[in-house]
């Protein structure tokens, strides 16, 4: 049965003997070529749809020169000033950041190309050149990973953001934006890009081995991860002043800013008696909004650690600490992010393998936590105890349901965390 395209009360026809798309007003009006052993309408014949539907309806804007568009700006100075509205949008998280990634496939291929002649068919060459236009990293010596399809499609689901967007501000007709919603992702099985691995969970007797050569704040950090379910980002954004006592008599960690903030939705983590003996001696109450796990203390208890096991004594200007030229790509940050927690753990791992290597120790993900917590308490407890514990929502969450599902979450995680 062919795929059901509609605008405004038209429907887009099929004719199998012709091999043609129509829409019925009076009589046929035919639109293109449509292969009879194809379910879905080619790009080209909806388009036409649409088009022929608006002339219907009397609205020809398509077909006028829209005086409130910017006719001359080209792809890249389209996504240039996308990404300049995305980072004041996107300040409190790294979005933007995935947003040029991706956007570069783009406007690297076609950054001359004006952005009302952007068509379906050059994001779609866009799309399978993907490989070849992609930017080298920086560093030459990192091993670089293919693209994925679930990667590739992200390229057409940003450049409608990036063009609805331009449609918002002027900058582009709402027919370009219009026509690339037609363009489809990439199919399993269908295209020669490999799957995204999957998100493993962490065996315990692996997590066991890697906490012994773990320090001490890493340690700390996974085993409360371990302990509560929370995402990495949670973990590495946690504030003394954002950890409060429940009613209950548990601590609960209230989650300032995650992916549910813009829809209203609250993110309460509660904290078990593990996890609140992990994160102890890390809290600052004196402090409340200096980051609990930062890696500047990291280095500086490492540091003073090197120095009290140092045999030969230390030279007067290494007892000073005042480098002469300091590196500027050392400096440390206030808090961990997700890439540099990930480098630390696996980090650990690897040189550890390298000393030992008749005792290794699989790489594994910080996120693999989280779902072995959450298979334990749905093994335990049942499905609807995980979903509170690691705050899923299913539909729409109100508030009164939430408050149901955190008081079952503190049970749970006195017991398990």
């Amino acid at each position: 049965m062919p795929h059901l395209v509609t605008h405004l009360g038209y429907t887009l026809r099929h004719h199998k003997p012709s091999q043609r798309g129509y829409v019925f007003k009076g009589k046929r009006h035919y639109l293109g070529h449509w292969p009879r052993d194809e379910e879905r309408a080619p790009i080209d014949v909806q388009k036409n749809f649409h088009e022929k539907c608006d002339e219907f309806l009397g609205n020809k804007k398509e077909k006028q020169p829209d005086v409130n568009c910017d006719q001359d700006i080209t792809v890249l100075r389209l996504c240039r000033k996308f990404l300049d509205w995305a980072k004041i949008e996107f300040a409190a998280s790294r979005h933007h950041e995935t947003l040029a990634w991706t956007l570069h496939f783009i406007w690297k291929p076609f950054g001359d190309v004006l952005a009302r002649d952007f068509t379906p068919k050059l994001l779609q060459k866009a799309m399978q050149d993907a490989e070849i236009n992609r930017v080298p990293h920086p560093n030459k010596k990192r091993k670089v990973k293919p693209l994925t399809r679930q990667g590739v499609n992200r390229i057409p689901l940003y450049a409608r953001h990036c063009f609805g967007w331009g449609v918002v501000e002027g900058l582009v007709p709402e027919t370009v934006h219009r026509a690339l919603a037609l363009v489809r992702g990439l199919k399993r099985g269908r295209c020669s890009f490999p799957e995204s691995p999957k998100r493993l969970l962490v065996p315990d007797d692996v997590v066991k081995r890697t906490l012994e050569i773990l320090p001490d704040m890493l340690r700390s950090m996974t085993e409360l991860m371990l302990y509560t379910g929370m995402r990495p980002s949670e973990v590495l954004k946690l504030r003394s002043g954002d950890v409060k006592k429940h009613k209950s008599g548990a601590w609960v960690y209230e989650v300032r800013s995650h992916k549910g903030t813009h829809l209203g939705i609250v993110r309460s983590v509660p904290i078990g008696p593990r996890g609140m003996m992990a994160l102890t001696r890390w809290l600052k109450p004196d402090q409340p909004d200096v980051y609990v796990f930062s890696p500047k203390e990291r280095m500086r208890a490492q540091r003073e650690t090197r120095i009290a096991n140092r045999k030969s004594p230390r030279q007067p200007s290494q007892a000073l600490d005042v480098r002469k030229h300091p590196d500027p790509d050392r400096n440390l940050g206030d808090r961990y992010n997700a890439g540099s927690f990930r480098q630390a753990i696996q980090g650990t791992i690897k040189r550890h393998n390298v000393k030992h290597p008749d005792t290794k120790i699989p790489v594994w993900c910080p996120s693999g936590l989280r779902k072995t917590h959450g298979q334990k308490v749905r093994d335990e407890k049942g499905r609807e105890a995980a979903r509170s514990v690691l705050g899923h929502a299913q539909g729409s969450t109100i508030t009164e349901r939430y408050a149901d599902d955190l008081t079952l979450a503190i049970e749970v995680q006195r017991e398990l965390g």
